[in-house]
């Protein structure tokens, strides 16, 4: 970015040769034309323009400018006879001069600051006699300012014909057309030549400026030869055709002056190596991008995998919540089971105990008739037969209550291993039909010792009384233990 405005005085910066020249060349093109003209400098800044210009042979110059800084300075540090300096906005330069017009005007690198640029053109032709010469630049911000920046001071950007068109729509076209282009070559000076080899400091040492005896410019290199485009300004002339090109430059070192160019040719090496890496890093790429490329097929295969086992575990989960529910349902059965047979296992021990009151009542029968049965042998054997019977029944008994212990070790590896329910239930089920049948069989086996005792008791009874009575004096005695067998046998029907 170049600079809007020189500054000097107390506090200014060091003197920038290239900075000067800039701005020098601007006031150069101007010089031949300013002897006895009346001169006005638009936006003169700090006024060393509106200086050189009276400094250069016009009769009168006056500089305007909007900082009231800048002409603080101008009137501090180049006020002399013949040069005032004003305090205006240049888009109301016609107001501030009224009726005044000048010979020579310039206005250089000011377009870009103004809101209304036609306006400022228009008075600038307002301000101009019939033969006044007129001078106005544009900075070239597309290529003073990096891509995608903007100067902060500037309203908008020109290309060339951009500001071809609106200056000459404002100015009728214009007789010439400059281009602010840098310049570089060599120079032949004489030893111990001043501007050259003392040294400058002061900012405005660029004012005192020589002409060189000749200068020669020479066709430009190809790769850096200047253009419309690539140009940092551009500068319009009207009212005359008597402007040649010129140049201001500064000496330097060789030194110096290679310096920037080896710093170029490191900066391509580096770029050369760059590019290499680059081409390196690239390739890695590629092989990295290929990789990432099989990596991402893998991924995608093991993310259908995981959808799948996903929705495998999902169907699994909804089995499971079924298997759990059927659990439950299969707990519910098995505690109603366990309770029926608890209630079976409470029945059981009631005919249990009825059975041992009919034992008891047997052993009470047996004892009533031990006399009779001491007497009557057989009748003793087929007690002892029936006895037996009896001890049977309750070898079933106790096996029932072997079967009971089976089932409740059934049960507990039903806890230990539900999905072997089914199994146990149906192992339980049985046991539930050996204990119905136990039952059974044990009522059977009642009932046929009531019909032993009945009929076959009766029997044997009759036989034995039939031939007690025949003996005389036993006669009676029979009929006493026969009417207590009757009451027993209907005891026992009874029961």
């Amino acid at each position: 970015m170049t600079v809007e405005r020189l500054h000097f005085g107390h506090g200014a910066e060091p003197l920038n040769a290239m900075d000067a020249a800039e701005h020098f060349v601007r006031y150069a093109a101007a010089k031949g034309l300013a002897p006895g003209r009346r001169v006005l400098d638009i936006a003169c800044g700090e006024g060393y323009g509106s200086w050189l210009l009276r400094e250069w042979g016009a009769s009168e110059v006056v500089g305007v400018d909007v900082s009231d800084e800048a002409i603080a300075a101008a009137n501090t540090q180049f006020a002399r006879e013949g040069v005032r300096f004003l305090l205006s906005d240049a888009s109301r330069v016609c107001d501030l001069l009224g009726e005044e017009r000048f010979d020579l005007i310039v206005c250089f690198e000011t377009i870009e600051h103004v809101p209304d640029p036609a306006s400022l053109l228009r008075a600038i032709r307002l301000l101009a006699s019939p033969e006044a010469i007129i001078l106005v630049s544009c900075p070239n911000d597309h290529v003073a300012t990096e891509p995608g920046e903007s100067n902060p001071f500037h309203l908008r950007k020109y290309t060339f014909a951009e500001f071809k068109s609106l200056a000459e729509s404002c100015l009728d076209p214009a007789q010439a057309w400059l281009l602010g282009a840098n310049a570089q070559g060599f120079a032949l000076i004489q030893e111990g030549y001043a501007l050259a080899e003392q040294i400058w400091t002061d900012p405005a040492a660029f004012l005192k400026s020589e002409m060189l005896h000749a200068a020669y410019v020479l066709p430009s290199q190809v790769n850096i030869r200047p253009a419309i485009d690539t140009v940092l300004f551009y500068m319009g002339v009207w009212g005359t055709t008597d402007i040649a090109p010129l140049a201001a430059v500064s000496m330097q070192s060789y030194a110096a002056f290679i310096e920037s160019w080896r710093a170029i040719e490191w900066f391509r090496a580096q770029l050369a190596e760059a590019d290499v890496r680059l081409a390196d890093t690239k390739t890695q790429l590629d092989g990295a991008l290929e990789q990432l490329a099989g990596v991402n097929e893998r991924l995608a295969e093991k993310e259908a995998q995981l959808a799948k086992l996903h929705t495998e575990h999902e169907i699994a989960c909804s089995k499971a919540g079924d298997l759990q529910r059927e659990l439950a349902e299969a707990d519910v059965r098995l505690a109603d089971t366990k309770t029926q047979l608890d209630g079976a296992l409470a029945q059981l021990a009631g005919v249990n105990e009825r059975l041992a009151e009919k034992e008891a009542q047997l052993a009470k029968l047996n004892t009533e008739h031990e006399f009779a049965c001491s007497k009557a042998g057989d009748l003793q054997r087929e007690v002892d037969r029936l006895r037996r019977r009896l001890f049977a029944l309750n070898d079933i008994v106790a096996a029932l209550g072997t079967e009971q212990s089976r089932w409740h070790e059934a049960q507990a590896r039903a806890d230990e291993a539900i999905r072997l329910r089914d199994e146990k239930e149906a192992e339980l089920q049985r046991m539930q039909a050996r204990a119905d049948e136990a039952i059974r069989l044990r009522d059977e086996k009642e009932a046929e010792l009531q019909r032993i005792l009945a009929s076959r008791g009766r029997r044997l009874l009759d036989a034995l009384y039939y031939r007690l009575y025949r003996i005389p004096y036993l006669g009676g005695l029979m009929n006493s233990i026969r009417r207590v067998v009757g009451k027993g046998l209907r005891w026992i029907r009874g029961r």
